[in-house]
């Protein structure tokens, strides 16, 4: 009675064992004691395999009773019997599909890249409005206060509204919650400040008025 291991094997395109030990670099004398006796394989000879013949590990070693005839799935066998021609337009197709599903993708990316921009410019503007509306007047920050100081208070406001928020804050993002929703948030904050990454790797910000610049002169560290 052959082993499942060996109807793997032939399934797979591989007609002798000597043809299969030689393509995945084992011994023959190894491989054939693999197939005599498939509950001895090493755990990780029998990964390997189920990986090479795309199958379960428990049809290697032969714990698979109810797995019989080809180990290929049900749209495997439907593409292979295929035509020639038939399998091309079929990959073709598979490829349109990947492509679509790319720019599905993609569009809602962009989605919820807009709405993290909306609620960090709603954070934004309660922050401002709170630094403006100081007893004895507008917090001095508001005016004269470095990139990196206004966006470490936006931080700290942001985070209180993010971080435990009842609910998902975007709806193109839902499962974004909490410490993740804080950086979105952030993340749109510096979008819409034109902040970058400099050569070496920091983080700046743009000031319009001054250009390029540290603290003061409009690039500030964060």
């Amino acid at each position: 009675m052959s082993s499942r291991l060996l109807e793997i094997r032939k399934a797979a395109g591989y007609a002798t064992a000597r043809e299969f030990a030689e393509a995945s670099g084992l011994a023959e004398s190894t491989y054939t004691r693999y197939e005599s006796n498939p509950e001895r394989i090493p755990l990780k000879v029998a990964w390997d395999l189920a990986d090479r013949f795309h199958v379960t590990i428990d049809q290697v070693v032969g714990r698979d009773t109810e797995a019989k005839g080809d180990p290929r799935g049900a749209q495997q066998r439907a593409f292979d019997a295929l035509s020639p021609r038939s399998q091309e337009e079929t990959a073709d197709f598979m490829a349109y599909l990947a492509e679509r599903d790319a720019r599905s993708r993609e569009a809602q990316s962009e989605r919820a890249r807009r709405v993290w921009e909306v609620v960090s410019s709603r954070i934004e503007r309660a922050y401002l409005g709170r630094l403006s509306e100081k007893p004895g007047g507008p917090d001095p920050v508001l005016l004269t206060g470095s990139d990196a100081e206004l966006r470490e208070g936006f931080r700290n406001l942001a985070r209180a509204w993010v971080v435990g928020a009842k609910g998902p804050l975007n709806r193109f993002a839902p499962q974004v919650r909490d410490e993740e929703a804080l950086e979105e948030v952030m993340a749109a904050y510096d979008r819409m400040h034109g902040s970058f990454v400099d050569d070496h790797g920091m983080l700046v910000s743009w000031s319009q008025e001054a250009g390029p610049g540290y603290e003061g002169g409009g690039l500030a560290g964060r």
